[in-house]
């Protein structure tokens, strides 16, 4: 086997391709919906052309992929065969099949070459057109089906087809022949994106009958074409979707005795094992969803980490937490084992302790062997000492910005290299004590004060490489943290932390997940804690300061 690098539409690239070739399998187009005539032609017509110049002293054979789009996709094509008339319609991809075919023809015949056109169906298989720009177009917004979903899909899998082209290769019978390859699937387009779909969570959205479908995509690509944009909905995507294109295919069958050998059940079997373990959905920084994504999870074990954790994994994500205890570890891992998406999912725990820069550079290096390069960066594990100034010592200052500052640090320096190759989504997980002064946090406040700091320079570095950056502030959480904290912590303080509410882990997690797919800097959870904030910078801080100052003196009033 030997690999050749080209471009069809630069004929010098091509020079010599075909030396020692007997057949020519020429595959090689414009596999998309939209796009300018220019440049169709250019690739399917222009680019046939050079190739065929290049085979013409050395294969015995040309076979040209084609479509059954040639016969014009704006009507119902079922029952038509081979010799019927084609159509037509001003949609470049239909036309330019058309044109190339022609070409095909009397290039061979006029140079004494042996050739065969085939005119396959909507091809389906893994990793396909009909595949991956299905489930892209889920996650691009609302997804309504042309004409009810009501047509039927006019298949063939990949693998049935690739059946038939060997066939009609080998058949003299099939030299100066056109074939249909389309298998007998007894599945409607609504049935058949419905099953995509529900593999990921999704749904179609509503339904357009076909002529306003066709008309609305006439006008959209005329206007979003020539600005570089895809348009959501084309004339192509309408007929193919909107219209009966089953088209006879008894020449096959009769000619080289072709038949489905993988039958539907199977056929969508495959398709979903490779939907699972390698689509992904589209975006980069702005996740849709985190289908095949790989999530880095610091304070992994517990908390808002193991919460975060458990959604990322519920959505298809590789996995890697990192925590401390291994057996705090192993349990969180027994835990969302079950909520994976799919088999495929990996989920790995790295025991390590993130304020030792060296323990860290090894152990993430280890995880990205193991589970590849992060896409997302979740730095949650922080640590809290809540007590008055005087009873609070250098030592518990140095183990809280230890933990929530460098350790948040270190994480972010092993993996940026590695994120910078691909961009993706850092988030930094503060707190509400990390936007304004509370009573009792001197340590803690001020660690988060910083988290705040360095997401704010960490955001604006981060741009050229695009990585976005999120910081979220919650307020209290009901989390381990809290049953430690309970044993110093001021009753001010206690009084103080009530005025922004307390949190689930679920509810700061599902506000995490928003802020990712919304790209928002600052994830400030709970309506209460919004409302402190948004006090604190109308003021500018004094109106947070006074209530803090009344109930911080009631409180001692009361005692």
């Amino acid at each position: 086997a030997e690999i050749i690098r080209g471009d069809l539409t630069q004929p010098e690239t091509l020079k010599n391709i075909a030396q020692g070739v007997d057949v020519v399998f020429h595959l090689a187009t414009r596999v998309v919906d939209w796009g300018s005539p220019k440049l169709f032609r250019s690739i399917m017509v222009d680019g046939t052309q050079h190739l065929l110049e290049e085979s013409k002293n050395n294969a015995s054979r040309f076979i040209y992929f084609s479509s059954i789009a040639a016969l014009g996709l704006n009507r119902d094509t079922v029952g038509l065969d081979e010799d019927a008339k084609r159509e037509k319609t001003g949609i470049p991809y239909c036309d330019t099949k058309i044109d190339a075919e022609n070409l095909v023809a009397d290039f061979c015949r006029n140079n004494n070459m042996s050739y065969t056109i085939i005119r396959p169906a909507n091809v389906i298989g893994p990793g396909s057109a009909w595949v991956r720009d299905v489930l892209d177009t889920f996650f691009r917004g609302p997804f309504p089906l042309v004409g009810g979903g009501k047509a039927p899909g006019a298949f063939v899998y990949v693998k049935n087809l690739i059946d038939g082209t060997i066939l009609a290769a080998e058949s003299e019978k099939a030299a100066g022949k056109t074939y249909h390859f389309r298998d007998d699937y007894y599945i409607t387009w609504k049935e058949y994106i419905e099953t995509l779909g529900s593999w990921l969570g999704q749904k179609p959205f509503g339904s357009i009958p076909f002529k306003p479908a066709y008309v609305l995509g006439s006008f959209l690509e005329k206007v979003l074409t020539p600005l570089g944009i895809r348009p959501p909905l084309t004339r192509l995507a309408a007929g193919i979707t909107g219209k009966n294109n089953d088209v006879d295919v008894s020449r096959a069958k009769e000619d080289l005795k072709w038949q489905t050998r993988i039958p539907l059940n199977q056929a969508m079997d495959e398709i979903k094992e490779w939907v699972m373990a390698n689509y992904t959905p589209p975006g980069v920084g702005r996740f849709k969803d985190f289908h095949n994504r790989t999530v880095f999870i610091t304070g992994g074990s517990s908390g808002i980490g193991l919460e975060i954790a458990r959604l990322v994994v519920a959505r298809g994500a590789h996995t890697a937490l990192f925590a401390r205890d291994i057996d705090k570890l192993q349990k969180a891992y027994e835990d969302i084992l079950s909520s994976r998406r799919n088999p495929f999912q990996k989920i790995i725990i790295i025991p390590v302790d993130i304020t030792d820069a060296d323990a860290v550079n090894l152990k993430t290096e280890e995880a990205l062997i193991q589970i590849g390069k992060p896409d997302i960066l979740i730095n949650s594990a922080g640590i809290n000492r809540a007590d008055y100034f005087e009873n609070l010592s250098y030592k518990d200052f140095d183990d809280v910005f230890k933990t929530n500052v460098y350790g948040t640090r270190n994480m972010t320096a092993a993996l940026l290299p590695a994120m910078k190759e691909k961009g993706g989504h850092i988030v930094n997980i503060s707190s509400a004590a990390g936007l304004m002064g509370m009573f009792g946090y001197t340590a803690y406040g001020s660690s988060k004060f910083a988290l705040v700091g360095f997401s704010e320079c960490l955001r604006s570095e981060m741009k050229q490489h695009n990585i976005h950056v999120s910081v979220v502030c919650p307020p209290e959480v009901k989390t381990p943290m809290i049953i430690e904290e309970a044993k110093t912590i001021p009753p001010e303080a206690l009084a103080v932390k009530k005025l922004a509410g307390v949190l689930k882990p679920e509810s700061v997690a599902k506000a995490v997940i928003k802020g990712i797919m919304k790209k928002k800097f600052l994830v400030i959870p709970g309506i209460k804690c919004k409302l402190l904030y948004v006090s604190q910078k109308l003021s500018p801080g004094w109106i947070s300061r006074f209530i803090s100052d009344f109930v911080v003196k009631s409180k001692q009033k009361k005692r």
